[in-house]
C-alpha cells in the first residue's frame, strides 16, 4: 500500500456511504428475490446483513430506506450505491479495492459492469 493509500487518507476522500456500500454485506436481486439477469435492470431489491430489504431505483437514485427518505443524500444512500456497483452502473476504483475490505459478494446475483 502506497503511503497515500492508507485507509484513513481514503476515508477522508471517499464518502462514508460509499465505503459502507462496498464493505457491508448486502445482496442485490430482482424485486422478487431472484438473481438479476437483465443488464438493463435499474429497479432492484437490496437486502442487508440484518435482513432489512429495500427497493432501489438506481436510475432515479431512490430507495425505500429511512436514510434516503429523510436525508436524501447526494449520490444516494448506501443501498443505491451498492446496487449501482453491483449492476455495473458505477465503478469501483483500483484504489478502493486496495484500501478497503470490499465485501466478497459485491457482484453476486447481478450482471456487473457493462
Amino acid at each position: 500500500m502506497a503511503p497515500t493509500d492508507s485507509p484513513s487518507d481514503a476515508r477522508e476522500e471517499i464518502a462514508d456511504r460509499t465505503i459502507r456500500a462496498l464493505t457491508e454485506s448486502m445482496s442485490v436481486t430482482t424485486l422478487d428475490g431472484t438473481p438479476v439477469d437483465d443488464p438493463e435492470t435499474t429497479v432492484v431489491s437490496v437486502t442487508t446483513e440484518s435482513g432489512s430489504c429495500y427497493d432501489v431505483d438506481t436510475r432515479e437514485g431512490r430507495c425505500s430506506c429511512p436514510d434516503a427518505q429523510h436525508r436524501d443524500p447526494d449520490g444516494g444512500c448506501k443501498h443505491v450505491r451498492r446496487a449501482r456497483f453491483a449492476l455495473g452502473s458505477a465503478t469501483v476504483s483500483a484504489r478502493m479495492l486496495r484500501v478497503f475490505d470490499v465485501d466478497p459478494t459485491l457482484g453476486a446475483n447481478a450482471p456487473g459492469p457493462r
